[in-house]
């Protein structure tokens, strides 16, 4: 007996209002997957190739295009794959973020961070690491402000550190 005769089977078991409920009950899982939702359009497959239609290096993307899809993959992922894209949107954060003249670097990673506040209600996570480095970027521009930042950066100290630290290490 086929997986069809089976279903069959179970279901003229149950009454149907009973079995229409529990299929409906149960297919609420695959909504995340419908067509036009950005969960569909990774998951879908070409009919002649089997391949996805979406490249997996453009997944990433598609689910960090807003709020919704983020949602959709966070009832569906698992907590290995919410982890992954919690260290990619933070990762994509850090890699923007850059030392421009009048702004710092703590500064672009805020403001960036807040500009995608609502993708970043979606990952927590990605959302603290980021404040927690650019606290502690903050706190290193203190100290290369200070009296001490500038005493390291004199060019006999940074000699001394390359002696010390043969790494390429420059600075405090």
């Amino acid at each position: 007996m086929g997986v069809r005769e089976r279903i069959d089977q179970a279901l003229t078991a149950v009454p149907e209002e009973h079995a229409r409920s529990r299929f409906e009950a149960a297919s609420r899982n695959l909504d995340p997957f419908g067509e036009g939702t950005a969960l569909g359009c990774i998951a879908a497959r070409d009919k002649q190739s089997g391949r996805s239609t979406v490249p997996p290096d453009l997944v990433p993307d598609a689910i960090a295009e807003g709020p919704t899809p983020a949602r959709a993959f966070n009832d569906v992922a698992p907590p290995e794959a919410r982890q992954a894209m919690e260290g990619r949107l933070a990762t994509q954060i850090l890699d923007a973020a850059t030392d421009q003249p009048g702004a710092t670097w703590a500064q672009d990673s805020r403001t960036a961070t807040r500009q995608h506040e609502d993708l970043f209600r979606q990952f927590p996570a990605a959302r603290d690491q980021l404040q927690d480095i650019a606290s502690a970027h903050d706190g290193i521009e203190r100290v290369m402000r200070s009296s001490l930042g500038k005493i390291a950066n004199q060019p006999q100290v940074q000699e001394a550190i390359q002696a010390l630290f043969p790494t390429g290490a420059k600075g405090v």
